[in-house]
């Protein structure tokens, strides 16, 4: 039912269930008739949210992740080079160089 404006009286409005509802006093409330008569359970906003949150938190983990395995990996490459410097080092003072 809705009331418009200078008017007398209601003016009834009939909906399905996944219709978009649109209120003249609210234009930018827009709500589903099973929205508002059927509104989700606490419950499974709070698990939706946590489900959510804790992808985010693995998807970070695995950026973590890969980031130490590429500094682990220049690490290694920058004591071979340092090993490899070290040979060469000897190697010339071996000769008199």
């Amino acid at each position: 039912m809705s009331n418009p404006a200078g008017q007398h009286g209601y003016t009834q409005m009939e909906f399905k269930t996944e219709e978009l509802m649109r209120s003249p006093q609210f234009p930018n409330l827009n709500l589903t008739v099973n929205r508002i008569l059927a509104p989700p359970i606490v419950e499974e906003v709070i698990k939706a949210d946590k489900f959510r949150q804790d992808q985010a938190l693995n998807q970070e983990r695995q950026r973590a992740d890969q980031e130490y395995q590429r500094a682990e990996q220049e690490r290694q490459e920058k004591e071979q080079e340092r090993r490899e410097k070290e040979q060469l080092a000897q190697y010339l003072r071996s000769l008199g160089i």
